[in-house]
């Protein structure tokens, strides 16, 4: 048989030889006379004075503690502090700040419920509720003081008309001007990757970038942090696929690159670049470009050289760009419509 608090003699016996439970004579006559005691008696309040309505009563009767008045919220409120809000801890400008509060004007409610109302002041986007007991708010960095702190002001009005307020303040990073894509070239064949490093003086200040293909296509292998790696479209049909990627801090655009990605395999020139010397006679030069970003000379194509240079010399204006029917400085588009259509996409013709 279970033990009793209650009626502990109920489990007293004894077990004899035999096996066989029996009480002893002393119990057996002294169950009749415990049992009417408890059957009659009356339980001690003291044990048990939660269930006197009395004590329930002093309960919601206790007053509110005389708390100080103050300046605690916007200018010109004034309110008792019979109220607590808690904002919590923060690491950065990036976390969502979550607000909860607490008011004693009602025994019932206990904390927070829907008698609360909220404002918020200061560096904030918006906010709203979180749950019943508190608001959610979201940092804004444009709006942070000149040494880069943000300060929020949550306030909580209970439903007794009480009004307590917390001030938030937590230090942004903000992002430097001067903050650069670094890479290895601008133009690509496809399929092929490359790294993409966020270049600042100091380098603890890029932790926070962010990566985006503007335009075109491709994939990174992530879009936060100082370093990415481009991984170029599979083909790219009408260069419509070279890419524009963008390195952003606080969501604004920082530095961007297009990068030319290639996919035809042609040997046909994709433009031409021709200039004529300023020295007599003249002559006019010409270099042409590939697909693949290549020259056919290797002499850049912005500078007038020796290198693609007719090997006759004729009278004065005869042979000059103009004259013999090329495009005076630049890149000509040599590129036809087949060759566009399968990717011919070098970077000076994007």
């Amino acid at each position: 048989m279970a033990y009793s608090s209650r009626r502990p003699y109920l489990d007293q016996y004894r077990e004899s030889p035999g096996g066989k439970r029996q009480l002893s004579p002393r119990e057996i006559f002294g169950i009749p006379s415990r049992f009417i005691r408890e059957m009659i008696g009356k339980e001690s309040q003291f044990e048990k004075p939660y269930n006197d309505f009395n004590y329930n009563q002093m309960q919601l009767d206790f007053p509110l503690p005389d708390w100080p008045s103050g300046e605690i919220g916007p200018a010109g409120t004034s309110k008792l502090r019979n109220c607590l809000i808690d904002c919590g801890l923060l690491n950065d400008c990036d976390d969502i700040i979550h607000c909860h509060g607490t008011h004693y004007c009602s025994p019932v409610a206990g904390v927070g419920g829907a008698f609360n109302t909220w404002e918020v002041f200061g560096s904030f986007v918006s906010w709203q509720p979180d749950f019943l007991t508190g608001i959610e708010i979201l940092i804004d960095k444009d709006k942070v003081e000149p040494d880069g702190t943000a300060i929020i002001v949550a306030c909580m009005r209970d439903g007794c008309g009480n009004l307590c307020c917390e001030t938030v303040e937590i230090q942004c990073e903000k992002c430097d001007e001067t903050m650069t894509i670094g890479y290895t070239t601008l133009g690509m064949q496809i399929n092929e990757t490359q790294t993409l490093t966020a270049l600042h003086s100091d380098s603890s200040k890029c932790n926070k970038c962010t990566w985006a293909i503007a335009s075109g296509g491709g994939s990174l292998n992530k879009y936060t942090g100082p370093e990415v790696i481009y991984t170029a479209p599979s083909e790219n049909e009408n260069c419509l696929d070279s890419p524009i990627i963008q390195l952003l801090c606080d969501k604004v655009v920082k530095d961007q690159i297009q990068i030319a990605v290639n996919e035809y395999v042609g040997a046909s020139p994709a433009g031409r670049h021709c200039c004529t010397p300023s020295t007599l006679p003249e002559y006019h030069c010409r270099n042409y470009l590939y697909c693949n970003g290549t020259w056919l000379y290797t002499e850049t194509s912005s500078t007038c050289v020796s290198g693609g240079c007719t090997d006759y010399i004729v009278n004065l204006f005869y042979n000059s760009c103009t004259f013999s029917g090329y495009q005076e400085g630049g890149v000509e588009d040599l590129r036809t419509e087949e060759m566009l259509t399968a990717g011919c996409c070098p970077e000076a013709l994007l």
